[in-house]
């Protein structure tokens, strides 16, 4: 019988960072590369090897750009959501026999693009300043005028006015 050896390793504490300490690492060229590659479609794979940022140890550039494309995916999706008012604001009562008593209540669509930039600020407040969200918002609607798939053309018919 061969007995088989094992070697394990202790990798120390693992690095949990926040959206803003996984910014901090970055420079402003590489926020600002992340922010185009995503508003570009560009795969993270392929940016990871296009930013030339060096990071500290622990740190490592694809999960930092697969989070921030989260993160930006989730402000995409949100001011979706806020335009088309589809944020429920207060739940439909329904009496003891299932009857509506009061109607469900949604949010009213932001009518500027600094309303929609100051509800996003608030909503991802912990994630990111008002005006790196505001930036992510500034992004979308750029691309949003040349898009000819009428995918993201939704920000620009409805705010850009």
């Amino acid at each position: 019988m061969i007995d088989i050896g094992f070697t394990s390793f202790d990798i120390g504490e693992k690095i949990n960072p926040s959206t803003q300490e996984m910014l901090g690492v970055l420079d402003v060229e590489a926020r600002l590369k992340i922010l185009d590659g995503f508003a570009k479609k560009v795969s993270p794979t392929r940016l990871k090897h296009e930013l030339k940022t060096p990071l500290p140890a622990g740190y490592k550039k694809l999960p930092i750009i697969v989070h921030l494309y989260g993160k930006m995916r989730d402000i995409r999706n949100m001011s979706r959501s806020l335009l088309r008012g589809e944020i429920l604001v207060t739940p439909a009562v329904f009496d003891d026999e299932g009857k509506e008593v009061e109607s469900a209540v949604y949010n009213t669509p932001p009518k500027t693009i600094t309303d929609l930039k100051t509800q996003i600020a608030d909503t991802f407040k912990d994630d990111f300043t008002a005006t790196q969200s505001s930036k992510v918002v500034d992004v979308m609607i750029k691309y949003s005028k040349s898009d000819g798939t009428g995918d993201s053309a939704y920000y620009a018919a409805e705010i850009v006015k």
